[in-house]
């Protein structure tokens, strides 16, 4: 389930900070949730690190950010 990738990817990201895929993917999870400002510094930094797809990730939850007034 969701919840238990998120925890494992939070630990991934914990021990591996600069680990592009963590990061994105732990983002992708909390834009899912609907967490956007919390998955935003995640894609950043997965994008920092050259994962693929974390630009338009990071394009989408600006958009929901903006759509929800955050």
């Amino acid at each position: 389930d969701r919840a238990s990738a998120a925890e494992n990817y939070r630990k991934a990201v914990a021990l591996a900070p600069n680990h592009p895929d963590a990061n994105y993917r732990l983002a992708v999870l909390y834009y899912l949730d609907g967490a956007y400002e919390t998955a935003l510094p995640y894609a950043e930094k997965a994008r920092e690190y050259g994962a693929r797809g974390a630009a338009e990730l990071i394009e989408k939850i600006r958009g929901k950010m903006e759509a929800s007034g955050e």
